[in-house]
């Protein structure tokens, strides 16, 4: 049966085309995560330096106690050695843990997409 072959062939092809988008796929993903992680560090002045300079011109704290109730928050540290922090951000991911929110302080990020991202996907644009 020649029809046999043609489909077992193409169903190959399939296979093998849905593993490379897969793989693309994965491959973005880490390269914007990548990305992103290295382009926050980079800026000037990062969220966790913000937040710690608002509790000391709120609340008069001292920078280190600033500095160790941000690091509790947030669960950050600017001290260790930037490899360590990539990789604890690529754990982190990995397991779906994206931090806490620095607007909704001890919200976890997770929460915040659970509440928003059901309206995000069902909403339509409007057909003119």
């Amino acid at each position: 049966m020649p029809g046999r072959g043609v489909a077992s062939a193409a169903r190959q092809l399939l296979r093998t085309y849905s593993v490379r988008r897969v793989l693309k796929a994965l491959l973005t993903i880490y390269l914007v995560a990548t990305f992103t992680f290295f382009l926050i560090r980079l800026l000037p002045g990062n969220p966790v330096d913000v937040y710690i300079n608002t509790l000391i011109g709120q609340y008069g704290m001292s920078y280190q106690d600033a500095a160790n109730q941000a690091a509790g928050l947030f669960a950050f540290h600017p001290n260790q050695p930037l490899l360590l922090q990539y990789l604890d951000y690529l754990r982190g991911l990995a397991h779906g843990d994206f931090g806490k929110s620095l607007l909704s302080r001890g919200t976890p990020v997770t929460a915040i997409i659970r509440t928003y991202l059901p309206w995000t996907l069902l909403v339509r644009e409007p057909r003119c």
